[in-house]
């Protein structure tokens, strides 16, 4: 068994909270939390360690396996890549409340719940995220709007932002065992 798996083996093993690693950028994503950054940097194979900022949810992917140079800096996580480990993909798992994933709509539908809405998505082979509007949401013809979206390449949302009365979060097929 692989030594840095074992002492690393919480499911927030290598996130460093306040801390930014300078340079070396290779890709900048959009993330919902440092876990999903931590996600795409431990599937991207070049991408060695990883900050997330999650004032305006953006993730860089770093690259430089020689040299890391973290600075103290507040509203960023940082961390290495789980290449060597098995991928922690609880973040998959979680409905993010007052988050909307922008764009990439494929198709949407009325529903009465967020957990409808997620079932809805992770039936549907191809959903890979979705946003859900509650009955508080501020336009009235968007109210209980499930909507479905998908991405070519990696199962990331292209915009993501702070709104009231939305819950965003990810298909759980991948989630489940057969």
């Amino acid at each position: 068994t692989d030594k840095l798996c074992l002492f690393n083996s919480s499911p927030y093993h290598h996130l460093f909270s306040n801390t930014e690693f300078r340079g070396n950028d290779f890709l900048e994503s959009q993330a919902v939390s440092p876990e999903h950054c931590q996600f795409l940097c431990s599937v991207h194979p070049l991408c060695t360690y990883f900050s997330f900022s999650s004032n305006d949810f953006r993730c860089f992917l770093k690259n430089n396996p020689n040299s890391m140079v973290a600075k103290t800096k507040s509203n960023f996580t940082s961390g290495i890549s789980s290449h060597l480990c098995q991928i922690d993909e609880s973040w998959a798992k979680l409905t993010y409340r007052d988050i909307e994933f922008r764009g990439l709509d494929f198709r949407s539908e009325v529903v009465n719940f967020v957990d409808i809405c997620q079932e809805k998505c992770t039936e549907d082979p191809n959903c890979q995220f979705y946003t859900y509007h509650n009955g508080s949401f501020f336009h009235p013809e968007n109210r209980h709007r499930c909507y479905m979206k998908r991405v070519v390449t990696m199962p990331t949302p292209s915009h993501i932002r702070k709104v009231d009365n939305v819950m965003s979060g990810f298909t759980l097929r991948n989630c489940r065992s057969s």
